[in-house]
């Protein structure tokens, strides 16, 4: 059996509970968040292009991101052992992905599902449901065995039909609610970073975690990536201000001219 995950955080998790239970199995992780740009092509130039464009350093970097990524694929499309996937379908990204791979699978497929999405887990005094399998600990995540169930891709049409749709429409963002997937424009969550800006300069860092924080507390796992190049593109209409842009650690941060010019009217 082969496991497949769409957390980078949740692999080294999942190859320690196996290694628990005295199994020496394949992990293989799609890391490409599917929650965000273009989708017609999920290893295509137009994808490629938004990549290099907004969050690679490099070519070199972008090149090696999309040789893994056609690895990940010829692994698991191509796989005579049967799969075992990890996912939460509260998690645009994970729920993304796991419909990529549903839909590049053949139909008589059949793979274990270890999915999270209903599962309540003790933090405290309360109970929390899960938003991201990158945010389970061991004991959580084992339990992935005991709910497990065996599905496959004609189990999942109307979903499928859901992601053709998504695909179709190959918005900026796609973000879950009441378990199904919506396309968004690029400006949907710029709400959690104007609470957290004002006149005053701050490190862009701050602000980008404080704005990730606040997306997770509202129940959206959005990156610290997209976040720090959606700031870097409100700058570019006036909407923000950056202040030692070319290092990362050093740039602060502020409201723009713009801003204050829509709040006044």
């Amino acid at each position: 059996m082969f496991h497949v995950c769409f957390s980078s955080s949740a692999s080294g998790i999942i190859r320690r509970i196996l290694r628990a239970r005295g199994r020496n199995e394949a992990v293989f992780t799609f890391i490409d968040d599917l929650s965000s740009g273009p989708i017609t092509d999920v290893c295509g130039g137009e994808r490629k292009a938004w990549y290099l464009k907004y969050f690679a350093v490099d070519t070199l970097e972008t090149g090696q991101l999309w040789d893994d990524q056609i690895k990940f694929w010829s692994k698991t499309i191509f796989s005579q052992d049967q799969l075992m996937v990890w996912l939460t379908r509260r998690s645009a990204a994970e729920y993304c992905g796991f419909l990529e791979l549903l839909s590049q699978l053949p139909e008589k497929s059949e793979i274990s599902l270890a999915d999270f999405t209903s599962q309540e887990f003790d933090v405290g005094k309360t109970k929390e449901t899960c938003i991201s399998i990158g945010s389970l600990n061991e004991d959580n995540m084992d339990t992935g065995f005991q709910i497990q169930t065996t599905t496959s891709p004609t189990d999942w049409n109307q979903l499928l039909q859901m992601w053709k749709n998504l695909k179709r429409e190959s918005a900026s963002l796609r973000i879950v609610e009441h378990n199904k997937l919506f396309s968004k424009p690029q400006d949907y969550f710029d709400g959690f970073v104007f609470q957290h800006l004002s006149g005053n300069w701050q490190r862009l860092h701050r602000v980008v975690g404080e704005a990730v924080v606040s997306s997770w507390e509202n129940g959206h796992r959005v990156s610290f990536d997209w976040f720090n190049q959606r700031i870097k593109e409100l700058a570019k209409d006036g909407f923000v201000e950056i202040e030692n842009r070319d290092s990362e650690h050093e740039s602060v941060v502020r409201m723009g001219p713009q801003s204050w010019n829509s709040a006044q009217t």
